[in-house]
């Protein structure tokens, strides 16, 4: 076999083969009780990285700068924190030193954690040790200095517009209400305009604040909290997919979507957590071949953000090129009703929803408009191919997602709109194959660095910056990755076809 030949198949190997039977470099072999000490070596390590983003990098000049650090002196160790700033927080040179060193150390545990975890039997001391680990580092993360993440106050201040003062978020402004407790910490960018964000994220933001009264900090800890146990039930359902689906991988699909830095860190006060915890429960419906559950399930999650729409689109296509005219008309309605049900509250939806695809119009970061335009054509074909020709078994429809996944956070994503990649992790994290893994590590490796880069350095306090276009930082790794993939794929193409000189 020609090595064009050997290429092409491991290219083809690659993007449809709906099983994980090829490793990149061998399986660890300790014993169990050695990868669970192992484990919890790696679990302190990116505590590390998680405790210096969650209370050390917001007394950075930039982050301080937010209204919000007033918020401080509301609770005594936040106070004691801000007491006594390290000094090389205030050196540009420092801290980009110490933003790149806590990015590589946190995702060097979790990677290396994700290869101890690699098919090894879901234990009890093992998945105690995964979810657990998570769990914790989420918990931490709800206590982060409340100038760390700036967005949640936005949405708390757009569900007391409804929860407080009787009006809908979606027409009423919260410029209207200058007295409310948490309008000095809302950003001005989003004060004067309604609500871009979709209604069931908006129904759950109004449940919070309701809840939580008019003290900014309990409005900021219940949201944080309600977003922290979305977190964590995500987590488990992975546990319960892979525990059903694919055991031997059940420990390292936890560790891929729980210990992911960005997962941890940077989802506080977004509103993926909640899209991803409803797309995890659409995929268990998946497995238990309950599909208009899912069908619900995602509709939900479509109304969180729209990028499970995708997924349903797979697998209608499915449905259809299978002939299946009964389920399409079923499942469409189902996905309709919910819709339509959870959008009842609300007014002026069909605007929101067209705010949301504004937002996918203009993402792509620096390419230009027209190759933008050629991306999403692109996007729209693979979607086409995928759910006609890729996606007859419900493993290879997951797969599917997961390679959509691939393609938007690629070339359709914001390159440091970090948390946008939550659902690529999650789908990622239950497709389980390794090429995947590795490029979804590269990707959220690089997007995490980006973002807290940018939002670390302003005008007044400049980081240092190569010179070398954003773009090309943010695709090298993952092209690397995927490259790598690609040839090590044919590379066992080589050695299956020649048993005898491998």
């Amino acid at each position: 076999m020609s090595a064009l030949k050997r290429a092409r198949a491991g290219a083809k190997s690659f993007l449809s083969n709906d099983t994980d039977d090829f490793s990149p470099s061998p399986i660890p072999r300790h014993s169990l009780a050695q990868t669970a000490v192992l484990l919890v070596v790696l679990a302190v390590a990116l505590l590390g990285t998680v405790l210096f983003f969650d209370f050390l990098y917001p007394l950075s000049p930039a982050r301080l700068e937010r209204p919000a650090t007033a918020l401080m002196q509301n609770l005594a160790f936040w106070r004691r924190i801000r007491q006594s700033p390290p000094d090389a927080l205030n050196d540009p040179e420092s801290l980009a030193v110490l933003i790149v060193l806590g990015a590589v150390i946190g995702f060097a545990a979790y990677a290396l954690a994700i290869w101890l975890a690699w098919r090894k039997p879901p234990t009890r001391p093992l998945l105690a040790i995964s979810v657990g680990s998570s769990a914790l580092f989420m918990l931490v993360t709800l206590w982060s200095l409340p100038n760390f993440n700036t967005d949640v106050y936005d949405h708390i201040l757009y569900a007391r517009t409804a929860t407080e003062y009787g009006e809908n978020p979606y027409i009423v402004t919260p410029v209207d209400f200058r007295s409310d407790s948490i309008y000095p910490y809302a950003s001005p960018r989003y004060v004067n305009v309604p609500t871009n964000k979709l209604p069931a994220w908006t129904l759950l933001s109004m449940g919070a604040a309701a809840l939580a009264g008019d003290d900014p900090v309990t409005n900021l800890l219940v949201a944080r909290g309600s977003i922290t146990l979305f977190s964590i039930g995500s987590v488990i359902l992975i546990a319960l997919i892979l525990l059903r689906w694919n055991p031997h991988y059940a420990v390292a699909g936890v560790i891929i979507y729980g210990w992911n830095p960005l997962t941890i860190v940077m989802a506080q006060g977004k509103t993926e957590p909640m899209m991803v915890f409803f797309v995890m429960l659409g995929v268990l419906m998946l497995i238990m071949k309950h599909y208009r559950w899912m069908v619900v399930f995602l509709a939900v999650a479509t109304l969180v953000k729209l990028i499970p729409v995708l997924f349903v689109g797979v697998y209608l296509l499915r449905e259809i090129k299978a002939r299946r005219w009964r389920e399409v008309v079923i499942s469409g309605g189902l996905f309709a009703l919910v819709i339509v049900a959870l959008s009842l509250p609300f007014i002026n939806t069909a605007d929101t929803v067209q705010d949301q695809l504004a937002l996918l119009q203009r993402s792509g970061s620096e390419l230009p408009g027209s190759v933008r335009l050629v991306f999403a054509a692109g996007f729209v074909g693979l979607l086409l191919y995928l759910g006609l020709y890729r996606a007859r078994s419900d493993r290879q429809m997951l797969w599917s997602w997961a390679f959509a996944m691939l393609y938007f956070g690629l070339f359709l994503t914001e390159i440091t709109l970090a948390w946008y990649h939550l659902p690529f992790i999650a789908i990622a994290s239950v497709a389980i194959r390794w090429p995947m893994v590795l490029t979804m590590l590269a990707i959220t490796w690089t997007s995490f660095l980006l973002n807290a880069w940018r939002a670390a350095s302003t005008p007044a306090f400049t980081l240092p910056s190569p010179d070398v276009p954003r773009l090309a930082l943010y695709l090298a790794l993952p092209m690397v990755a995927l490259l790598g993939s690609l040839a090590l794929y044919a590379l066992r193409t080589r050695r299956a076809a020649h048993p005898n000189n491998a």
